[in-house]
């Protein structure tokens, strides 16, 4: 459940792009992935999460770019901006050699576990299905933009990898037997 929290910015921001426009829906999310940046370090572990750094550096500077330029970017250049943080931040997670998941397995694995290379390869396994399901947003939005792909088709790529990788996640980070 730790894992799907970490996406509440994401949401936070979907809802108030329905709301209010300019820098707040991003903003907004920043504060949400502070807040949850907070409650890790002084309430639930202690710890710095990658994906709370990534998405608070994310929200922040495309608010605070939104704020200084003015730009207006439609919902689709948004979501192609946010879609290609987040891939940037898994995918770049990966490359530094610290999957993003790792942080949220410890959590729920006792330390014994956490030194084990299975440990390691299920969450850099994990991870980098996680960045496949960014990917194919992030080349959904491109088919929407450029290729003239349908709403619909954008929103049944976006379900099938999220509910890919929650799946794969389940699968895999479940005790075998």
């Amino acid at each position: 459940m730790s894992l799907l929290l970490g996406f509440a910015p994401f949401v936070t921001f979907a809802i108030l792009t329905k709301i209010v426009g300019g820098a707040t829906p991003y903003l907004g999310a920043a504060v949400v992935a502070a807040l949850l940046l907070f409650r890790d370090i002084s309430v639930a572990t202690k710890t710095v999460k990658l994906l709370d750094l990534g998405t608070i550096a994310l929200f922040s500077g495309l608010g605070l770019y939104k704020l200084a330029t003015g730009v207006a970017w439609s919902t689709q250049d948004a979501g192609l901006r946010i879609d290609l943080g987040l891939f940037a931040i898994v995918a770049g997670s990966l490359v530094i050699g610290r999957p993003f998941t790792l942080q949220y397995a410890k959590e729920q694995t006792p330390p014994e576990v956490w030194t084990r290379p299975a440990f390691m390869r299920i969450n850099n396994a994990i991870t980098a299905v996680w960045a496949g399901s960014f990917a194919l947003f992030v080349l959904s939005d491109l088919g929407m933009m450029y290729a003239g792909e349908p709403r619909a088709i954008d929103t049944l790529v976006s379900i099938a990898a999220i509910g890919g990788a929650l799946l794969y996640t389940k699968r895999a980070s479940a005790p075998k037997p």
